[in-house]
């Protein structure tokens, strides 16, 4: 990619590549509190703007999020209840379409 292909990258919504986006939910991953369900409402809002690649990624992190969840779980009040619903938000975006 030259300088140029990469500055116009940039200046996209999400980033080089959409990592931007990845990134989002990754920070969330690992944090507790309020921006967790904004990242959530914001993933699902934008969902169908992501590339399928994006949409690879973002479900792949939640999935592997979701399963360390169900090994670690913690009592209610933790703060991982509110994270655990807004992982679950998330991931019903591919399961809708799997069931389908």
């Amino acid at each position: 990619m030259t300088d140029a292909e990469i500055k116009k990258a940039l200046e996209q919504p999400w980033g080089l590549n959409q990592m931007m986006a990845v990134a989002a939910v990754k920070h969330c991953l690992a944090v507790y509190g309020p921006i967790v369900n904004v990242c959530a409402r914001w993933v699902v809002s934008n969902w169908s703007e992501f590339s399928p690649e994006t949409r690879d990624c973002i479900q792949y992190e939640v999935t592997k999020a979701l399963e360390a969840d169900e090994l670690h779980r913690a009592g209610p009040g933790s703060g991982l209840d509110d994270k655990l619903r807004s992982l679950v938000m998330i991931r019903s975006l591919w399961m809708r379409k799997e069931r389908a």
